[in-house]
């Protein structure tokens, strides 16, 4: 799943029943075409896929602005 947060893209996974969040820009500049999860985003693991836009949305809703009032899904 990608997710607009607040301007920032973030890619979700599901993962040996966790979920694992990525810088979508980290991803493709790389350069390695390895990736490592962000680790300061934690996404409790019993969250379903459709709780995560709301959840993502209430830990970072002081990055909200006017053109971006809330974190939606585009992928």
């Amino acid at each position: 799943m990608t997710f607009d947060v607040f301007g920032k893209t973030l890619i979700v996974e599901r993962a040996n029943d966790r979920w694992l969040v990525f810088d979508r820009w980290l991803v493709f500049n790389s350069g390695e075409g390895r990736r490592s999860p962000v680790s300061d985003i934690v996404i409790p693991d019993d969250l379903t896929e459709n709780d995560i836009a709301r959840y993502l949305d209430d830990i970072f809703h002081e990055r909200a602005t006017p053109n971006r009032p809330s974190v939606t899904r585009i992928g």
